[in-house]
């Protein structure tokens, strides 16, 4: 339900291997807020695809109208997702300089919303960045080594604070921007760290961004036509997005939910309706479906995670049947 007549600009990346859950980005949005959704790609059947919908606040740009020589350099150094990581910042830049914009919001493609994301809004308020906390469980506090906060969605708002700010993250991720720690820095998301210090910058409150590093500290509720979480002191709050981190379709039928500990609540709630959606959306294929994995590794591996309770690799068709 559409509860706000504010119009929220975010942009996003992805490929065709992204598609379907770009779809279902749009999709989500499309039932909680009024927006536009402003997707970067180079892929040319992901540009025909999207075309070929006319999705009316779906906006595609082609990656050629941001990319410098020096960009192009680094295209050829980095793999796609580090080469995203490192362009997030030049996206948002290229809708301030050529649209002139207010406020523009990054979100990772594989993110659904279930409510009106006007809370990160208020919470906001005159301030000019917003950087979003894992909020991980307490089982997972170590992985607060990779980042307090998570890249997948930021705001910056096009005054002077705002475009300090990510002009700075810019400069970083252009310097080094890999998938693999090093001297302190981890992909564009350490950085964040640093970026929390900047004038403007306000660290979202809100608990209603989920994901498999933080759902296992609460209990959920269905509720008016949305879903409420309930933390360990009774404290309710509503959840504005999930995000789908790690969700991997396989050749041979299966789907990978993630290396945490996911319960049947949670798989039934989200993960379900999430994964039947996208195959109703675009046929399998659309889907990213790569090889499963497979080393000398992977029967250690297994019982490793069926010890832990975290092998949440599962048949599609036997999912959705369930």
């Amino acid at each position: 339900m559409i509860d706000n007549n504010e119009i929220y600009n975010f942009c996003t990346i992805f490929d065709s291997g992204y598609f379907a859950k770009g779809l279902a980005l749009y999709k989500s949005l499309e039932m909680v807020c009024n927006f536009n959704l402003y997707v970067f790609t180079s892929d040319i059947e992901c540009i025909k695809l999207l075309e070929e919908r006319s999705l009316d606040k779906m906006i595609v740009v082609n990656l050629s109208e941001i990319e410098t020589e020096k960009l192009l350099e680094l295209k050829h150094k980095r793999d796609a997702a580090e080469y995203y990581w490192t362009i997030k910042a030049p996206c948002i830049t290229y809708l301030f300089n050529n649209l002139k914009l207010d406020i523009v919001s990054y979100i990772d493609a594989d993110i659904f919303f279930y409510s009106s994301p006007k809370p990160f809004f208020d919470e906001l308020g005159e301030k000019s960045v917003l950087i979003t906390p894992h909020n991980f469980s307490p089982m997972y506090k170590k992985d607060i080594n990779n980042g307090i906060y998570n890249a997948g969605y930021i705001s910056f708002r096009n005054d002077d604070a705002g475009r300090n700010a990510l002009r700075w993250w810019e400069d970083r991720c252009i310097e080094w921007c890999f998938r693999k720690k090093e001297d302190g820095k981890f992909g564009d998301q350490l950085y964040l760290n640093t970026l929390s210090t900047f004038e403007g910058v306000h660290s979202l409150l809100h608990r209603g961004i989920l994901a498999n590093w933080n759902i296992q500290q609460y209990k959920f509720v269905y509720k008016n036509n949305s879903i409420e979480g309930l933390t360990s002191l009774n404290e309710r709050f509503k959840v504005i997005f999930f995000h789908f981190h790690y969700l991997n379709f396989y050749t041979n039928g299966e789907v990978e939910l993630g290396r945490r500990l996911i319960s049947k609540e949670i798989i039934n709630l989200f993960y379900k309706p999430y994964i039947k959606l996208l195959y109703e959306l675009v046929p399998a294929e659309f889907n990213g479906i790569t090889k499963k994995p497979l080393t000398w590794k992977t029967p250690l591996i297994y019982v490793k995670r069926k010890i832990e309770n975290t092998y949440n690799i599962f048949s599609v068709s036997n999912l959705l049947s369930k």
